[in-house]
């Protein structure tokens, strides 16, 4: 279930595909705003699923570079 106020609270890491009409029908629409605000907002519309898996950030080369030692390293 996705919701914006359920606990506990999870933090959206990940893909999705979204249907236009989630971001153009968004009433508080502006030059720069965080998904979670339009996530809440259609959490009657939207599906998610909770990955308990291994999972880490690479969204720097920094963490990408440590990912990689990491992985090298259980070789």
């Amino acid at each position: 279930m996705l919701s914006g106020t359920a606990k506990p609270r999870y933090t959206f890491a990940g893909i999705s595909w979204l249907r236009p009409e989630i971001l153009t029908h968004y009433p508080k629409m502006r030059e720069c705003f965080g998904l979670g605000e339009v996530f809440t907002f259609n959490e009657d519309k939207l599906q998610a699923e909770l990955y308990q898996g291994d999972w880490c950030d690479v969204g720097t080369p920094e963490r990408l570079d440590r990912l990689h030692r990491r992985l090298t390293a259980e070789n």
